[in-house]
């Protein structure tokens, strides 16, 4: 039976595919490490990946600023920044030296960050909280390294996960492949958002966590224009967004041909074309990283 859900934003265009549930477990075997039973050893394998995440982190930003999105690189350059900010290794440092696990302390000290940012009244730096949780994530990713699902997915996969980072949105771009995805939380200014719709990756995101218990491999509709998500779509329904996909890429080649024509009216005549589409990005301040009246250079500058 069709199931329709609706997302609070997202990033324009449809996919027609197949659902894919990524719901990645944090949690590494007891035994991951032998240096972590050591709060010495566990906060120099810490500061080690630190480093390690910050680097990987600031790599995807060089190639998307290669590839020509500068703006879209600031987001992993902050979080770049963020995996080495102080108050972060201190937060670990106390939680090792308390008893907890590496593993733990890792996402312990995240979350506490976490908690600050979203503790926040400006809206944009609660939005900017989830930050916290995906710079853990990527230093967890380096102190437990595997092999992601999301490496060997088929083209035509919607991706239905409770959030994506900024650094996994970034790889699937990479990829080239035809994909989608469908976050249970997040807002429509947060920075998975922001990166999709700069990409051109269809999604929805903030549509709840009933949408995590969805069958993998079910037939799925995502429909970015409208922030809305189509289960088991009935044949009338898929017959229309078959329709408005191909309109959507007969437009999108029709558009590709005058990109680089110059502008002018009918009659032959020369028009300049300008757009306003923001203020100027201060190479000091990056604006990813300012709170709205005052500087914000690093999470631990804003507590």
């Amino acid at each position: 039976m069709q199931q329709e859900y609706r997302g609070v934003g997202g990033a324009a265009g449809i996919l027609i595919g197949r659902v894919f549930v990524y719901t990645p477990d944090l949690a590494p075997a007891a035994s991951a490490h032998p240096a972590d039973a050591d709060p010495a050893a566990a906060f120099a394998r810490f500061e080690q990946a630190q480093s390690t995440a910050a680097r990987n982190l600031e790599q995807l930003a060089e190639r998307l600023q290669a590839a020509g999105h500068s703006n879209e690189a600031g987001i992993l350059e902050a979080q770049a920044m963020f995996a080495e900010d102080p108050t972060l290794t201190e937060l670990v440092q106390a939680q090792l030296e308390a008893g907890q696990s590496l593993a733990a302390a890792v996402q312990s000290a995240a979350t506490q960050m976490h908690d600050m940012l979203a503790a926040l009244d400006d809206p944009y730096l609660r939005e900017r909280a989830a930050d916290m949780l995906a710079v853990g994530k990527a230093i967890h990713a380096v102190l437990y390294p595997s092999i992601s699902p999301l490496h060997d997915l088929p083209p035509d996969t919607v991706i239905v996960a409770p959030d994506l980072t900024p650094a996994e949105t970034t790889e699937l771009y990479e990829r080239k492949l035809s994909v989608a995805f469908v976050t249970a939380h997040g807002g429509n200014t947060g920075h998975t958002a922001i990166l999709a719709r700069s990409l051109g990756l269809p999604a929805v995101v903030g549509v709840g966590d009933a949408v995590l218990q969805l069958a993998n491999a079910s037939p799925v509709i995502v429909d970015g224009n409208t922030h809305s998500v189509i289960v088991n779509p009935e044949p009338a329904t898929l017959a229309t967004y078959q329709q408005q996909r191909t309109d959507q890429a007969a437009a999108q080649a029709h558009y590709a041909t005058l990109r680089d024509l110059p502008g002018q009216f009918a009659d032959g005549h020369g028009v300049g074309l300008w757009a306003n589409i923001g203020r100027g990005r201060s190479r000091s301040r990056p604006e990813h990283m300012a709170q709205r009246g005052s500087a914000c250079f690093a999470p631990s500058s804003c507590f």
